[in-house]
């Protein structure tokens, strides 16, 4: 939703910083995007080593700090920075899957990371459309103040009720709440003792792994190309049909906002796709080999549409 909130506000900016780049334009939405590829290099280390709850409140905190000072930004550079800076801050593209794994088995973690991502398509397909009108009849500003107003009310709601998952660091505290006589829970030290050089080598031995793990699989880089070359698609989209709108075919602040539903609304039918098939017996992992297949060749034929409207 922080993505793609003040996309249709992108004109609104341009004209009160009085600056029409193109590339300006875009790139202030999509920089967020930057953020959050380096994100996992140190919040999924840093979650092993403090737990989930802890590592997550901090960034909660950091990207509302974060998206408040960008509605006070007073230039694209400013705003920029700010966007970049709360991306990096997104800390539930790492730790939902993480705590996801925390709490469900194997066979029960397609269908929980199904349920998981619909909400953030959700916030997706919410997002323009009350940017939109928060841009027409407030202030562009406002996009980025309510979002760090919901995010301060989740980061809330999220103290009350959350709570740590990842078995080390429970066994860690479960260790200190027993008592002196008692036999202590063993812990893995390299990430549960005080910082040294050991706990250093682990931290980054952690980011480095899915480099690791990706080189050494031909099937994972190709996938993980054919992902990148998908984002990239969907965040230029993103970025840029509000403006195409507004400009091309005069729709206002509010209207462009809804263009987004059809694209959400596809993605939120295909994640509900992937969660029924599951709970079917005859859904093997050959087919979802033709179920992706399908798909991969739509994405082209799309573009070709889109380009002719």
């Amino acid at each position: 939703m922080s993505l793609v909130i003040c996309a249709p506000a992108s004109s609104a900016i341009a004209k009160e910083f009085d600056n029409y780049d193109g590339f300006l334009s875009v790139f202030f939405i999509t920089v967020s995007n930057l953020g959050e590829i380096i994100a996992p290099l140190y919040i999924g280390p840093l979650s092993e080593r403090f737990g989930r709850v802890s590592v997550c409140h901090f960034f909660n905190f950091s990207f509302l700090i974060f998206t408040m000072i960008a509605g006070f930004s007073n230039s694209f550079a400013m705003l920029i920075v700010f966007r970049f800076l709360a991306g990096a801050s997104v800390s539930s593209i790492c730790l939902n899957p993480a705590i996801t794994g925390d709490l469900f088995s194997i066979e029960e973690r397609e269908s929980a990371m199904s349920l998981t991502s619909l909400i953030p398509i959700l916030g997706t397909a919410v997002g323009p459309i009350v940017g939109g009108y928060v841009t027409q009849y407030l202030s562009w500003r406002w996009t980025f103040w309510l979002m760090a107003i919901v995010s301060a009310s989740l980061s809330v709601i999220m103290a009350a009720v959350l709570k740590e998952s990842y078995g080390p660091v429970i066994r860690r505290k479960a260790s200190r709440k027993a008592n002196s006589g008692q036999e202590k829970v063993k812990t893995p030290p390299k990430y549960l003792k005080g910082w040294s050089i050991e706990t250093v080598k682990a931290l980054v031995l952690l980011a480095v792994r899915p480099f690791v793990i990706l080189s050494n699989s031909r099937i994972a880089v190709l996938m993980g190309l054919y992902l990148a070359l998908l984002f990239a698609y969907i965040s230029l989209l993103a970025a840029t049909l509000a403006a195409v709108f507004q400009e091309a075919y005069g729709f206002s602040e509010g209207q462009s906002g809804l263009i987004y539903i059809a694209m959400r609304e596809w993605l939120f039918f295909q994640t509900y796709i992937s969660y029924s098939k599951h709970h079917l017996d005859s859904y093997r992992h050959a087919h979802r080999r033709s179920h992706v297949s399908l798909y991969t060749r739509l994405l082209p034929l799309s573009r070709i549409f889109l380009q002719a409207a």
